[in-house]
């Protein structure tokens, strides 16, 4: 009924981590991936995610709560990471906070069974019920710094970078591949090693150092609607 339609495919998540979009790509005029590597080996068009609306320069309590956030969904190694953080803090005498969600008892409870990370993880420390965006907001609002721990079959940034950089947060993740990004700053951005954490207790005294404007309208949403709609491909997302 439309022959001169435009379809775009736009996929946050990796084909290693879910394979079912590869079988409809062919169905696409235009193709775009948040993941670089899938990028070159399916030949899309790169696009990072983005932070929306109502993190765009969040205004934070002057006197933040926590110094060390962690909100994300329970899998693979994420429940580890981010106990020796909270661990960590402990010890060195700042305060953490974290919030495990899983869409379901049943699931977690299958990985709980056959997944060895998960056998450590404490029930009692999950949520069945997702928080509402307006408590996510509130706990920005009241942090310092944000941790991502990225799944370790993708290197695509996280939605959590752009909204904890657009936010004006600095994060702690364990994405390498994030010092390729004209984003990246050390200074609001600290790397760590899944396999050998460490952390650096002066990274939490740094202050925000405020992103290149051009850089951060295309992080923002309205950015990487142009992108895809427009097809404004004079941006380079990576460097070498």
């Amino acid at each position: 009924m439309n022959p001169k339609i435009i379809l775009l495919y736009y996929t946050f998540d990796s084909f290693e981590n879910n394979p079912n979009g590869i079988a409809i790509l062919k169905n696409f005029n235009r193709k775009y991936t948040f993941d670089p590597k899938d990028s070159e080996i399916y030949n899309l068009k790169f696009r990072p995610l983005f932070f929306s609306d109502d993190y765009h320069k969040l205004e934070s309590h002057n006197n933040p709560i926590y110094d060390l956030l962690f909100i994300g969904t329970a899998h693979s190694d994420r429940y580890i990471i981010s106990e020796k953080a909270s661990i960590w803090c402990l010890k060195n005498k700042l305060k953490s906070f974290a919030f495990y969600y899983s869409p379901s008892r049943i699931v977690f409870l299958f990985f709980k069974l056959f997944d060895s990370s998960f056998k450590k993880f404490n029930y009692n420390k999950i949520s069945f019920f997702s928080l509402k965006h307006e408590q996510i907001i509130e706990l920005y609002k009241q942090s310092k710094v944000v941790l991502d721990i990225n799944h370790p079959n993708q290197i695509g940034l996280t939605m959590r970078v752009f909204e904890a950089l657009g936010s004006g947060k600095k994060i702690i993740t364990t994405n390498v591949d994030i010092k390729r990004y004209p984003f990246y700053n050390e200074n609001n951005i600290y790397i760590i090693d899944r396999n050998n954490i460490e952390f650096n207790y002066d990274f939490f005294n740094l202050k925000f150092e405020e992103i290149d404007e051009k850089v951060y309208e295309k992080m923002f949403i309205s950015g990487w609607l142009k992108e895809l709609f427009f097809d404004d491909f004079s941006f380079n997302w990576l460097q070498k």
